[in-house]
């Protein structure tokens, strides 16, 4: 049977009210709609294949890239409205053992379309538990990075790394091995060769009993530096040595309650001429706590979720502006007004790292001065449609 092709598009208006003081600093901003990738699993034969496409449009006032850009760039607003990004993918199966997937993107920055993931998979569980997988991914095996709010986690903004790779596993009842070969980006100085030397081990356990669902695993990389938005740490774009990086996650869901929990960390300092913190090598760390609850309102379903986040040891030694939030809290609503529509708000705190914290980490006090300590609040809204 072939499947239908799936467009979705959402439509957001975003505004930005900053005010501004010698200590703090306030904003105001309902910004970009972001839709979910979606990847069926469930393979065509023969000329039958899956195909999304994802259009996504907003009017935003406020740069979120760069989540301290306000501080750096001057206060005011800014009203535009664009095609955000377009994303196409397709899935398919060769035969019982081969599948393709292909993932294209495209968004305002880019100028065409760009290549997000794009892999063969050899796999066939129904002769042989393992498998293996090969191309580009659009998240190698290291964190889980799951959420119900609207915005990425910090822990995804941390840990998630694309990345051309190698990877083979084996599922064994809720039990998922994998084990990963790539070529990071960030070398070591001794390191003259560019070669596939870099690895994420992945293990992650689920059961399933009644109204219960529980998922908890570890994952682990040789080069933390490599992770998600890390290389923006550091101030060199080498390193003495790789620094190793250790995920946990717990995930549990009982009936219309869910709970999350994640935690990344290196395994170790770096130099402290690469990244520094409290005078020393930091030893950077991002965790995630969440509470989501699910019910009716007015005869549609509704889920709202909180969420506690933060880092520590993760100035950036490149530049002020790339520096991550130390600390976090979200809370967001979102309700499925009809088939295929949703709306979702949330709201989110950010609190900057202090004097002490960025004068311990190399910089002198007339570069941190307007950005130590300060906060942002933050509004995001979406109306999405699925068709």
């Amino acid at each position: 049977m072939r499947k239908k092709p799936l467009l979705a598009a959402a439509l957001v208006v975003a505004l930005v009210f900053v005010q501004q003081s010698s200590v703090r600093s306030q904003g105001f901003s309902v910004v970009e709609r972001r839709i979910e990738a979606w990847e069926d699993e469930n393979a065509g034969h023969g000329k039958n294949r899956d195909i999304m496409e994802r259009l996504n449009l907003d009017a935003e006032l406020n740069t979120r890239d760069e989540p301290f850009d306000s501080y750096w760039e001057g206060r005011g607003e800014d009203l535009d409205l664009y095609v955000d990004t377009i994303e196409v993918s397709m899935k398919r199966k060769l035969n019982n053992w081969v599948s393709g997937y292909l993932e294209l993107e495209y968004d305002s920055e880019q100028s065409g379309m760009e290549v997000e993931a794009a892999r063969i998979t050899v796999e066939n569980i129904n002769f042989f538990e393992a498998y293996g997988k090969f191309g580009r991914f659009a998240a190698i095996p290291f964190g889980s990075f799951k959420t119900g709010l609207i915005e990425d986690s910090l822990t995804e903004s941390f840990g998630r790394l694309r990345e051309e790779a190698g990877m083979i596993g084996i599922k064994r009842g809720g039990l998922d091995i994998t084990a990963c070969l790539y070529n990071g980006d960030v070398d070591e100085i001794a390191d003259e060769d560019d070669h596939l030397e870099n690895f994420s081990f992945s293990a992650a356990y689920n059961i399933r009993f009644g109204s219960m669902n529980l998922d908890f695993g570890a994952s682990f990389i040789d080069n933390f530096a490599d992770a998600g938005n890390t290389p923006d740490l550091l101030a060199t774009e080498t390193i003495d040595n790789y620094v190793a990086g250790l995920g946990v996650y717990s995930f549990l869901g009982f009936k219309r309650l869910t709970l999350i929990a994640e935690y990344l960390t290196a395994l170790d300092a770096f130099e402290s001429v690469e990244m520094q913190f409290d005078n020393e090598g930091a030893e950077p760390c991002v965790w995630n706590l969440e509470m989501g609850y699910t019910f009716d309102l007015l005869g549609r379903e509704t889920t709202c979720a909180m969420a506690y986040q933060g880092t520590n040891e993760a100035v950036s030694g490149n530049h002020i502006k790339d520096t991550p939030p130390k600390k976090r809290y979200a809370a967001g609503l979102s309700v499925d007004l009809f088939p295929n529509a949703s709306w979702a708000v949330e709201y989110m705190y950010d609190r900057h790292y202090d004097k002490a914290d960025f004068a311990g980490s190399g910089y002198r006090p007339e570069e941190y001065a307007e950005v130590a300590g300060e906060s942002r609040y933050t509004v995001l809204t979406e109306l999405a449609f699925e068709f």
